[in-house]
Parts: structure tokens; sequence; C-alpha cells
């Protein structure tokens, strides 16, 4: 391997490994001091500071219910992300995710909400709530 290219993995290795990311909880991952990025897996609640949380690649049906969304860390949350694509390569995108009555009113300061899911089932009153939310 020539001196070059020694200096470049060096620095990859390096950018790679500076990036702000740690895991903290089960299938969770906080970028930064205020993006919280969870796989196939909803917290009970998410850390202080973070305001942007994206749900993502459910293995399972999911309930998306307002109990959900109780806790304190919660309450600032003013971005939240529901991504369950299809994937050819996974089964993740079987999955149902289901909107039940009123289930984002406990997010007090959501601003964005977006959701791409490949299977979702809505009830009467899903986004009830939800004003002055950018969809």
């Amino acid at each position: 391997m020539g001196w070059c290219n020694v200096a470049t993995l060096v620095f990859l290795t390096c950018v790679l490994v500076s990036q702000p990311r740690h895991v903290t909880k089960k299938g969770c991952v906080k970028d930064g001091n205020s993006t919280f990025r969870c796989e196939d897996y909803i917290p009970n609640n998410v850390p202080a500071g973070v305001t942007n949380v994206i749900l993502e690649y459910f293995s399972t049906d999911v309930n998306i219910r307002s109990s959900l969304f109780e806790k304190s860390g919660w309450k600032n949350v003013t971005s939240l992300v529901l991504n369950n694509p299809v994937r050819s390569e996974t089964n993740f995108s079987r999955q149902i995710v289901y909107f039940g009555h009123a289930c984002f009113a406990e997010l007090l300061r959501l601003e964005h909400l977006s959701i791409h899911v490949s299977f979702g089932r809505f009830v009467n009153g899903s986004f009830y709530g939800l004003n002055e939310v950018e969809i």
C-alpha cells in the first residue's frame, strides 16, 4: 500500500471515528445533540435535549398510540419521522404500522411529522390534536 493510500485511510478512519454518535438504548443511536434514531424499537423516553426522532425499520407490526409519548423527553420533540419503506432485502416493509386515535397528541411541541410506511392503518382521528404541524 502506498504512502498516499495509508494517509487517506487514516484520515477516513479519523473522520468516521470522530462523528458524534453513540448507542444509548436498545436499537437507538444518538446523532449529535438533538437527533435520536431508533431502528426496530420505540423507546419509552428520549434523552434530554433531543428534538428530532427517527423511528424506522420495524420487524413486527407496530401500534402508534398516544401513551407511547407520555414521558417528559417526548414533550420536547419537534420533528418525528416514521420510516418503514419497501426494502427488497428485508421483510421490514411487510409490517403494518397502526395509528390510533389522537396518537400524536402527547407530542406537545411537534412541528414536523413525516410518515413513510408501506402498510399503514389509520383510524378516524389519528391526526387529532396536530394543529400547526407540517405533515
